[in-house]
């Protein structure tokens, strides 16, 4: 029911970033969409229908590489989001400044992107492409194989609705970019840290009886004195990371602390499969 209703806000958002900014600013941001405010530029055909037609290829093709059960999760928000782009009236909040719609309607579409990519559903169009492409090229994420296939979308727009609008677009497909990644790895995001210090059971028994998170000690030989070592590594959120951080200063201040970021934690405490 959650990523039904993911898909749902997000379906929405993407439509309406693209009726109400993205076509009355004549913005060839990329994706089906993209190609389909092209075919309007040229022959005056509405969005919905050129949408429409572009994804039943896509669709049968996804259904053999991707399986029916992915095709029909992406067949719900297909028909929502061609509905929604067809009823959401022509209110056109664009006031005229090319830079607010292709950051403001970068950060709708990209928020609605983010939420339907973390439902594991797409919309058809070039998320369900991107999806496809992830398939066989595992270490490029979706949104960032979304802005390959959108950055080529927007260079065919530039011989329509000209080079400076193909500018602004190539703006919206990076924030659209970034608040994706940010909504899909936002959600598990934390920090790792790891802490060399001669009173290590100290910090760890302060970490596990103050932040109830584990720490595991490895052993490491420092090779400029040849001593054995004992190194704590542990995970928690970025919240906790600052409180962490104040206590081990306080305990020992000579003690040596390495702090990173972590795309994606599963586990007791963090985001359960």
């Amino acid at each position: 029911m959650k990523k039904k209703i993911y898909v749902c806000l997000g379906t929405f958002l993407m439509a309406f970033a693209i009726k109400s900014i993205f076509e009355p600013a004549n913005l060839v941001t990329g994706g089906f969409s993209g190609i389909a405010i092209i075919i309007k530029n040229i022959f005056n055909v509405p969005l919905w229908i050129s949408t429409l037609f572009l994804n039943v290829p896509l669709f049968l093709i996804a259904g053999i590489l991707l399986g029916r059960n992915f095709v029909s999760k992406s067949l719900f928000g297909a028909v929502l989001f061609t509905t929604l782009i067809s009823f959401i009236p022509d209110i056109g909040i664009w006031n005229g400044d090319m830079f607010l719609a292709a950051i403001f309607g970068g950060i709708i579409n990209g928020v609605g992107v983010g939420m339907i990519l973390m439902s594991g559903a797409t919309t058809g169009g070039s998320d369900m492409l991107a999806s496809i492409v992830h398939k066989y090229k595992r270490h490029l994420s979706v949104p960032s194989i979304l802005q390959l296939i959108d950055g080529a979308i927007i260079i065919c727009g530039a011989f329509v609705t000209g080079l400076s609008h193909a500018m602004y677009a190539l703006v919206v497909v990076y924030v659209t970019g970034f608040m994706s990644d940010a909504i899909i790895d936002g959600l598990k995001f934390a920090k790792a840290v790891y802490i060399i210090s001669d009173k290590y059971e100290e910090i760890a028994n302060s970490i596990m009886k103050e932040l109830s998170r584990g720490v595991t000690a490895l052993e490491a030989m420092g090779m400029y004195t040849n001593e054995s070592k004992k190194v704590l590594f542990s995970v928690m959120s970025k919240k906790e990371m600052a409180k962490i951080r104040d206590k081990v200063m306080e305990i020992d201040g000579k003690a040596f602390f390495v702090v990173y970021d972590i795309k994606e934690v599963l586990g007791e405490g963090f985001v359960q499969k």
